[in-house]
This record gives structure tokens, sequence and C-alpha cells, in this order.
């Protein structure tokens, strides 16, 4: 059985027992790549999905880069080659100020090729800028299919087993990162179904593409977060869903200790894609939303670049493909990567499922 849940939360529970009041399920997914059918778990693969249903698309206006062409007089080539000329050079300086000279020379070459590349006499300077629009609506992208077989302790409406995410993959204005939806079914009402997996016609950035991945679901706990502003900002809000004296002996907790593996939010949150669970990616109140009806939001899911080998590692199934913790592929098979810190969290209204989801990226 896949088990990554650090043996040090053990600790942290007996010292706080009380947190086990708020505990929630959540459930990683530790996708790994594969070709995955449409009746089974999977992220980024085919969905089981209604025959008479088309296929959701994205009419909303999608930004697209554009490349443009400005054209240099002789001296403006010139100028620009002697100022990478100079670029160059300092930058063979610095290194050499730091590496034997062995191997400086293809570091020597490379740059070469570089300055050759954009000689004295190129005249066309190609620029991508924004601005531009895509004219067609954008076929949604499959992110997560999830039955609820495979972590029956997860929350679904009442008289669904399946849970399916889209997102379209398109840039849109004023929104970070890719939109969602969900949808909520009932595979006895599935019967006619058939594998959908349709082309995309656009995908914004190379790295929202998601490689489809069989699921290797981890069922877990996880506890709520805490402000952790550390000691130079004691009047930081509380978060105030712990009573606040427990709230305030975990921070003194963290603040008193060195060692940031053992640190509250390092082990009652789980790295990785998963669903379900605490929102614990921010260190202020203020994402801690409500639905526009007023009901609490919470958690459906969380991508993230990596999946935490680090300070979560593997302590069960070793013949399980875990791969190699320093290597950006293994700690993210799917090659996704979502804002500047690679967190991307989608939440549900808690009253009803049918309302929009509210994204988040860090």
């Amino acid at each position: 059985m896949i088990s990554t849940v650090p043996p040090r939360r053990a600790r942290l529970l007996l010292e706080f027992p009380e947190l086990l009041d708020y505990a929630r399920a959540a459930v990683r997914l530790h996708p790994r790549p594969g070709s995955p059918s449409a009746r089974v778990s999977n992220v980024g693969g085919p969905m089981l999905w209604p025959a008479d249903e088309p296929w959701p698309t994205c009419g909303l206006e999608h930004e697209v880069q554009v490349e443009s062409v400005v054209m240099l007089s002789d001296e403006e080539a010139a100028e620009r080659h002697a100022k990478l000329k100079q670029r160059l050079e300092e930058q063979l300086t610095r290194w050499a100020a730091h590496m034997p000279a062995s191997q400086l020379v293809p570091m020597r070459e490379a740059l070469e090729c570089q300055l050759a590349a954009t000689p004295s006499t190129a005249h066309e300077l190609r620029m991508i800028t924004s601005g531009g629009r895509f004219a067609d609506p954008v076929v949604l992208a499959p992110v997560v299919q999830f039955f609820r077989r495979d972590a029956p302790e997860l929350p679904f409406p009442e008289g669904t087993d399946l849970l399916q995410i889209l997102w379209c993959p398109g840039d849109h204005r004023g929104a970070l990162g890719p939109q969602p939806i969900a949808r909520w079914r009932s595979t006895a009402e599935l019967e006619h179904a058939e594998a959908a997996f349709p082309p995309l016609n656009h995908v914004a950035w190379d790295f929202w593409q998601i490689t489809p991945c069989e699921v290797h679901p981890e069922a877990l706990m996880e506890f709520p977060p805490i402000c952790n502003a550390g000691p130079d900002n004691r009047r930081a809000e509380l978060f105030g869903i712990l009573p606040r004296d427990l709230e305030l002996r975990l921070r003194q907790r963290d603040e008193s200790g060195t060692d940031e593996d053992v640190a509250y939010f390092r082990l009652v949150a789980a790295p990785g894609w998963k669903l379900g669970g605490w929102e614990i990616s921010m260190p202020e109140p203020d994402h801690l939303r409500t639905c526009s009806c007023g009901a609490a939001m919470r958690p459906l899911l969380h991508v993230a670049d990596g999946e935490g080998l680090d300070h979560w590692p593997p302590n069960g199934e070793p013949d399980f493909p875990w791969g190699d913790p320093s290597q950006w592929r293994d700690q993210e098979p799917t090659g996704v990567s979502i804002g500047r810190n690679g967190l991307y969290w989608v939440l549900a209204c808690t009253a009803d499922a049918s309302h929009p989801l509210v994204t988040g990226v860090h």
C-alpha cells in the first residue's frame, strides 16, 4: 500500500491530539505517465462521457502571443551586435573566475555561436508580444477523472460517484492559470457513455499541457492551516479555524524550532496532485474564501509542480516508480507547472456543487 505520510507527524498529533477534531479526508493521486482507460481514475486522460452531451468549450476571450518584425538600420544593427558581444565577453570573464580553462572552451564556443546567429548585418528584430486573440472557442482539456470507489472517504454530492474536472488551457484576461469546471456524475446513468478525449485546439503554455497519467490513490488526513507569519510578525491576524489558544501554541512551536521539516505546514498538508483536504497554500487569511452564495468553499483539487519526495518520502510500496527527488520530471510526472511557485488550487462551494469554481495560483 502506498504511504508517504511522514512518521514525524505522529509526534505532532501526540503533542496536539485536539487537531484530530479538525481532520479532513484527502487523497494524493501520485500520477505516473501511462495510457489510462476512460473507465478508471486518471489525470489528463480520456473521460467516461455521456454520448448525447457535447464536449465543453470556452467561449471567453483568449489572449495569444503575437510575433512582430522590426527592421533596423545599418547603425542600429551594428550597435545591437556590439552590445551583445560585450555582454557575452563579460559573461566569459565572470565564468573564468570560477572554473578551469578546460571547462571554458565549450562555454566560449556556445557564446560564439550565439553571437554568430546575430551578425552585425542582421536587420530583422523579431519580437514576441501579447495582445492577439484566439478566434475560436477553446476545447477544454481533461484534468482529473476520479471514481469514488478509489477513495470512499472523500465527500461527494449525494447521488454521485464520479468527479470530472476539466479546464480551459487558454489565457484569460484578469485571471491566473487555467479556468476549470467540474462535472459530478452517477456511473449508474452512464451505461451508454463513451470514452472521450478530443484533440485540443489551443494551449496557452506548454507547461499547461498534461501528460496522460494513471493514478495511484493514497488516502490520508489533512489538518487546518495556521498563520505562520513568523516571530517578526507576531501581530499578524490568526486564521481562526482552530481555537485561538491552539493556533497560538502551534505558532509558538514553529517559532521555537529550527528544522523546517517538522514545521506545522510541512506535516499537515500533502504535496503534489491531490483532491480534498485543506487549503494551506498561502500565509494570509484572505484566501479562506466563501462562495458568492455565502457558503464556505473547500479545496477540490490541488496541483503542484513537485511530488515533495524530499520532505514526504515514500515509506511504502518500494517497487513503485517513485523516481529521483532531485529530478524535476520525477517530482512532477504530469509536466504541469502553473504560477511562479508551481501551486494551483481549485475551490468548490460546500452548499451547491454546481456553483462556479474558484481558483488560486501561487
